[in-house]
């Protein structure tokens, strides 16, 4: 365990630091997609990209570059200098913030490690797996964006799927070894609640695979091609969907962007009423208050979420709130594992 000298707080502070830093990148990497700015930066500069173009010669020369894929010819090519620069500086932020969720982990993690914060072996490797694991996030990202640079006008929407799933498996892991660290009494309890835990598995399973589609909808720009709801186009089951089902079949579902979007609002709707079924299920069984307490505020984020998911619709994608949308998501994805994490039985929170 930790040297009994050194308190834990600071390593649980920094964990906890580490998730909200991803989920603003999060939010920023959506936020890049709904401004088509993906694609702005055509290079990959780990350590010299921090310094943005600093003079007109400079900004010229990485307009001069964009100029040369097929995003510009083909969608942009109206753009001037200044609409450039708007789009830049949006991928800019964005690889800034990871490129500081990097140096957040490595410089604390040296400093504890010089100090003594990792005697504990198993804690001493799982920090090592994030940052791993963080570094291969970063490189997925730049894997994305080259999709978009041959002959493509947006990057591959598997590519992004799987950055925004691999994004999550980070925060959930960090988050994870966080509340290790600060609630140990839960890990040393061998005793679990089957029920809550298997039924807590299952959503997790279709919380990932409605996450997945709605990557899919976000990379194939899926969203713009409805605005009315439940229907879609004064259909429940859209022409076009039908159209690609006869066309395409099983790659219908995973390329066709009206087939995507019926299956990821679908798919929301599946979510929001296991969530509810879940809540009253176990909510007068006898669970720890603090269990109690995080259904509460899963109930109340589900909701939120098919909320700004409607809202989403009827503004026709409007930035903040689709944003505001995916980050939503990640706090149900925490709040589903806080859920896995305290379904230990413990003695010490009884209801």
């Amino acid at each position: 365990m930790i040297n009994k000298a050194k308190s834990s707080t600071p390593v649980i502070n920094w964990l906890f630091l580490g998730v909200i830093l991803i989920i603003l990148m999060v939010g920023v990497g959506g936020s890049v997609r709904l401004t088509n700015s993906g694609l702005s930066i055509v290079h990959w500069n780990p350590i010299t990209g921090v310094i943005p173009p600093m003079n007109k010669t400079e900004w010229k020369n990485e307009f001069e570059l964009y100029k040369k894929i097929p995003e510009y010819k083909q969608e942009h090519n109206q753009f001037e200098l200044k609409d450039f620069k708007r789009i830049f500086l949006w991928e800019y932020f964005h690889r800034l913030i990871a490129r500081l969720v990097g140096f957040v982990f490595l410089l604390p993690f040296i400093f504890f490690w010089v100090k003594g914060y990792f005697n504990d072996k198993r804690l001493l490797y799982k920090v090592i797996l994030i940052f791993l694991f963080a570094s291969f996030q970063a490189w997925l990202g730049w894997f994305m964006v080259r999709s978009g640079f041959a002959d493509r006008i947006d990057v591959s929407h598997y590519r992004l799927a799987i950055h925004l799933l691999v994004a999550t498996f980070l925060v959930g892991f960090v988050f994870w070894t966080a509340l290790s660290l600060k609630h140990k009494a839960y890990i040393t309890d061998i005793s679990f609640i089957p029920k809550l835990r298997t039924w807590t598995i299952g959503i997790i399973i279709i919380f990932l695979t409605q996450e997945f589609y709605g990557a899919l909808t976000a990379g194939l720009n899926a969203g713009y091609y409805y605005t009315d709801y439940p229907k879609m186009g004064g259909e429940w089951f859209p022409q076009l969907a039908a159209n690609s089902w006869h066309t395409s079949r099983i790659a219908s579902i995973f390329e066709d962007p009206s087939m995507v979007y019926f299956i990821h609002r679908w798919l929301g709707l599946s979510l929001f009423s296991a969530i509810v079924i879940f809540y009253f299920k176990f909510k007068l069984q006898k669970i720890t208050v603090i269990i109690k307490n995080i259904l509460n505020l899963l109930i109340i984020l589900i909701t939120l979420q098919v909320t700004l998911g409607i809202m989403t619709v009827y503004t026709n994608m409007s930035i903040p709130i689709a944003v505001w949308h995916q980050v939503n998501a990640i706090l149900i994805f925490l709040t589903l594992l806080s859920i896995l994490f305290f379904s230990n039985k413990s003695s010490i929170i009884q209801s």
